[in-house]
C-alpha cells in the first residue's frame, strides 16, 4: 500500500515519458533503421526494454541474464540470440532512441533551498569523456596521446538545472573543445544562472549571456587581464597581480574582464589556508605531468586563490552565496560519476564494436530513464542521497520493465508511485559537522542572511 502522496504531474509525466520512448517510439524507430524487417517476437519496443532494464537492474549482466530479463518481460529468446542482435543497425537503432529520450524534457518542483530560487533555473554545465577501444575512432574521434583520450572516444556533455532537475545531454567527438558543444551556447532563461567548467570559459559567450538576460558565475583563466578603476583612473592589471596587491582575504570589486572585451563584472577572490594551496600545486603539477608539461610560475601563484567572476549584483548574489554555489559544480561531476560507477556506462564485457555501442546507448537510456525518476520525489528533497536513490531505482529495475511492456500506464504510474514512495523513505544524507554537505551551507546561508 502507497502510504506517501506525491505530485501527480511529475509522475504521470514520467510515466508518460517512459511508455512513449520505450514502446511507441522504439517501434516506429525498428523498421525505419532497419532493425526490425518483418513482425517477429522480438520488437523494437521489447529489443529496447530487454537492454534498458537488463543493464540498468545489472550493468554486469550476462547474456544469459539478458536473455532472461526478455522472458520476464513476455519474450522468450536464447542467449545467443540476444549475441546475434548485437549488429551496426541495432547500435544505429539504440542512438536514434537515446536522442529520443534526450528530447524529453522533464522537471520537477523547485528545490527547496531560498539562494537557487532567486534564478529561475541555476544550470550546470560540464563533461566527461568515456575512452573507446581505438578502432572505433571512425564513429567517435578521441585526441589520442593519453590512456584517458586515446584516439577513439566519446564526450558526454550535459547540462544540468539544479532548481528543477531537467537534464541536457548531447554525445560529441573526445576531441571536441567543450565551449564548441552546442550545450555552451544554448539560450537559457531570463533570470537564470549558469555555473560552468572552465573549459567552457568564453567572453564573448559571457557577454551575449549578460546581454539575453542570464546570469553567469565563472572561474577566471590565469591569463586573463581586467581593468578597474582606481583613484578615478582606469587601471590594467594582470590577474595574479591584482589580486597581490589587495590585504584582503575576500575580494569583491566590480572590474571590466578581458584586454579587449572589457566585460563588466565583479571579480570574487578568497585567499585559501597554505596547506590548500600545497595540495592545488601538488595536483596541478601531477595532472600536467601526465601531459609530458610543467606549470608555469604563474598557475602555481594561483593557487593561493579560489577566484571566479559574475555579472550578477551584490544584491542578488553576495561573496558568501557565490562561494557556496560554486561548490554545486561538484553535482555534475557526482552525476558523471554515479553513471561510471554504478550505471558502468564506461564499462562492457565484449570488445566487438558494436556490442560496445549498443551497451553504451542502452545504458545511457537507462541513466536518463533514472534520471526521470529521481525527479518523482528524490531531486527536490535538499538533503537527498542520490547514490542511496539510484541503488533504489536499480532494485525497481525488473518491476518498471514489466510495467512499461504490459503497454498498461495505469501499472507504470503504480511503479513510479511506489518507487517515488521508497526514493523518500531512506535516502536521504548524514548530516556532518567537521565537513558539511553542500546542502547543508546552502541551508546555511538562509539561517544567517
Amino acid at each position: 500500500m502507497i502510504t506517501r502522496s506525491f505530485p501527480m504531474a511529475i509522475i504521470s509525466q514520467v510515466a508518460l515519458s517512459m511508455q512513449t520512448v520505450l514502446t511507441e517510439t522504439a517501434d516506429h524507430l525498428a523498421p525505419e533503421t532497419g532493425l526490425i524487417k518483418r513482425q517477429r517476437q522480438l520488437s523494437g519496443a521489447s529489443c529496447a526494454q530487454t537492454l534498458v532494464f537488463g543493464w540498468l537492474s545489472n550493468p554486469d549482466a550476462t547474456l544469459e541474464e539478458l536473455a532472461q530479463t526478455a522472458t520476464a518481460i513476455g519474450v522468450n529468446i536464447t542467449p545467443e540470440a540476444v549475441f546475434q542482435r548485437f549488429t551496426f543497425v541495432a547500435s544505429h537503432f539504440l542512438k536514434r532512441l537515446l536522442d529520443s529520450s534526450i528530447e524529453q524534457v522533464i522537471s520537477a518542483n523547485p528545490v527547496a533551498i531560498e539562494v537557487l530560487r532567486r534564478f529561475s533555473g541555476v544550470y550546470l554545465l560540464d563533461s566527461s569523456i568515456v575512452t573507446l577501444p581505438d578502432a572505433l575512432a571512425d564513429v567517435w574521434q578521441g585526441c589520442g596521446g593519453s590512456e584517458k583520450n586515446s584516439s577513439a572516444s566519446v564526450k558526454l556533455s550535459v547540462c544540468l538545472n539544479m532548481t528543477g532537475g531537467d537534464l541536457g545531454l548531447h554525445l560529441e567527438n573526445g576531441c571536441t573543445q567543450d565551449k564548441s558543444s552546442p550545450l555552451a551556447t544554448f539560450s537559457l532563461p531570463v533570470g537564470s544562472l549558469r555555473s560552468a567548467d572552465l573549459g567552457y570559459f568564453s567572453l564573448p559567450r559571457l557577454a551575449q549571456m549578460s546581454e539575453d538576460g542570464a546570469y553567469w558565475l565563472t572561474r577566471v583563466k590565469v591569463q586573463c587581464t581586467l581593468t578597474c578603476d582606481t583613484n578615478s583612473k582606469a587601471q590594467r592589471y594582470e590577474l595574479y597581480e591584482f589580486l597581490q596587491s589587495k590585504d584582503a582575504n575576500g575580494i569583491d570589486v566590480r572590474i571590466r574582464l578581458g584586454k579587449t572585451e572589457k566585460l563588466h563584472c565583479r571579480l570574487l577572490a578568497v585567499r585559501v589556508p597554505e596547506e590548500v594551496a600545497t595540495k592545488r600545486r601538488r595536483q596541478r603539477r601531477a595532472r600536467l605531468k601526465e601531459k609530458g608539461k610543467t606549470p608555469s610560475r604563474r598557475q602555481l601563484q594561483m593557487a593561493d586563490w579560489t577566484v571566479f567572476a559574475t555579472n550578477a549584483l551584490e544584491q542578488l548574489l553576495s561573496l558568501e552565496d557565490a562561494i557556496v554555489l560554486m561548490r554545486l559544480r561538484w553535482q555534475i561531476k557526482l552525476l558523471f560519476k554515479r553513471w561510471k560507477q554504478h550505471g558502468r556506462i564506461d564499462k562492457w564485457r565484449s570488445e566487438k564494436p558494436w556490442r560496445i555501442f549498443c551497451e553504451l546507448y542502452a545504458k545511457l537510456i537507462g541513466m536518463c530513464v533514472q534520471h526521470w525518476l529521481l525527479l518523482t520525489s528524490a531531486f527536490s528533497n535538499p538533503a537527498r542521497s542520490l547514490v542511496k536513490a539510484v541503488k533504489t531505482i536499480r532494485r525497481h529495475a525488473m518491476q518498471i520493465a514489466c510495467a512499461v511492456a504490459s503497454q498498461e500506464l495505469h501499472q507504470l504510474l503504480e511503479v513510479c508511485q511506489i518507487i517515488a514512495s521508497c526514493l523518500a523513505t531512506g535516502c536521504r544524507m548524514n548530516k556532518r559537522k567537521k565537513e558539511p554537505n553542500t546542502y547543508q551551507l546552502l541551508l546555511a546561508l538562509e539561517e544567517n542572511p
